[in-house]
């Protein structure tokens, strides 16, 4: 399940800047391949620009794009089926290492870039310094849950793939005082919106060739418009494999074994961070850690009602995203909807919530529902 998700996210970055329009049946065979060819360049053209840019975070984008298209290369390589998604050759010269640290080194206190370098580093461990980086970003945020949930990770530098991503083993801070920390925090941020809006800026930092723009399944086709649809996509493939290991502090099979402080740490920490959950997948990782903790009674059955909230919107929610053939109307609003909602700094959760609305569609679940899957367990 954890390699067909990382699949699945990679091959959304690599094809939702071209959308559907490269589709088979609205192309042919050569209009494809040149298309497929003109983005890879683009790509190559774009990282170059970014990486000579003065802003630290439009460098540090760059170092993200080849970190995905690698994985994509390794995803295409394990997966015969999916080998026409061609990833871009950056130049020897774009060297993530250097545009990392040179981030780091001009916006040492700029907790996006501390919490990518500490989390999902895009360059060789020693460049990201992932402990250290992650114990300043505790000292800039303490009222921030994700960066006490999250340990650090570290990629190993001879291999750029997703699945060599390991935990650290020894946190500077005990797990009771990260617990308590997260028990008390007053907000759960792990910096989703932030990335998008990062990647959103570095893919409007070279026009688009008219090629790729008249290819996007839009009714009003604008570079805006095809850079929020690549944004989300390299944000899911950057993110979406490392999930899993904010998950250590509770859960797994110790679980029976855990004390009872231990456990009523727990409850605190999971609870906080199902109320404060910025995104769709800390609010579920959260009750379904959580729901196992708690005896019978009131708190468990009102647990309960909310995982079964939260199932019905999420998968309300993913329905209604479901691109339909004929609806390129509706995939420009939606576009517009996600650009200015990065615009005004909201949330995954809110965003969802606020379009169910907007669509007519209640955020409880109709009576008698159940839900057609379980929530996965991320190892």
């Amino acid at each position: 399940m954890r390699a067909l998700v990382q699949l699945t996210a990679l091959i959304l970055a690599a094809g939702l800047v071209l959308h559907s329009a490269i589709a088979s049946n609205q192309a042919t065979s050569d209009t494809k391949h040149r298309q497929d060819e003109a983005f890879r360049e683009y790509k190559i053209a774009l990282a170059e620009r970014l990486s000579t840019d003065s802003q630290p975070r439009r460098r540090m984008a760059a170092a993200i794009l080849i970190k995905v298209e690698a994985q994509l290369a390794a995803a295409s390589r394990a997966n015969p089926g999916f080998d026409n998604f061609k990833s871009a050759r950056f130049p020897a010269s774009l060297d993530p290492d250097e545009l990392v640290g040179s981030a780091l080194t001009q916006a040492p206190d700029d907790p996006l870039l501390l919490w990518i370098a500490a989390t999902n580093c895009p360059a060789s461990a020693s460049v990201c310094a992932p402990e250290r980086s992650l114990d300043h970003l505790r000292e800039l945020q303490p009222d921030n849950a994700m960066v006490w949930l999250q340990g650090s990770a570290i990629e190993h530098p001879e291999k750029r793939n997703a699945e060599t991503i390991t935990a650290t083993a020894n946190d500077a801070v005990d797990e009771d005082t990260r617990l308590r920390n997260i028990a008390k925090a007053s907000r759960v941020d792990g910096f989703h919106w932030d990335i998008q809006r990062m990647l959103l800026d570095a893919f409007l930092q070279r026009p688009l060739p008219d090629e790729l723009l008249e290819a996007g399944d839009f009714a009003t086709p604008t570079q805006e418009k095809m850079a929020v649809i690549a944004a989300i996509g390299y944000e899911m493939a950057f993110v979406t494999p490392h999930y899993g290991l904010a998950t250590k502090l509770c859960g797994g099979d110790a679980i029976d074994d855990y004390s009872d402080s231990r456990r009523e740490l727990c409850i605190a920490a999971l609870g906080n961070i199902a109320k404060r959950a910025d995104t769709m997948m800390a609010e579920r990782l959260s009750l379904s850690r959580l729901l196992p903790l708690l005896p019978e009674g009131e708190e468990r059955d009102a647990v309960e009602a909310k995982q079964r909230q939260s199932r019905w919107q999420q998968l309300a929610y993913a329905e209604l995203l479901i691109p339909r053939s004929g609806r390129s109307n509706e995939m420009d609003a939606e576009a517009e909807r996600h650009i200015a909602l990065l615009h005004d700094g909201t949330t995954e959760l809110a965003t969802m919530r606020e379009a169910l609305t907007e669509a007519g569609i209640s955020l409880e679940p109709p009576r008698g529902w159940t839900s057609p899957y379980d929530d996965p367990v991320v190892h």
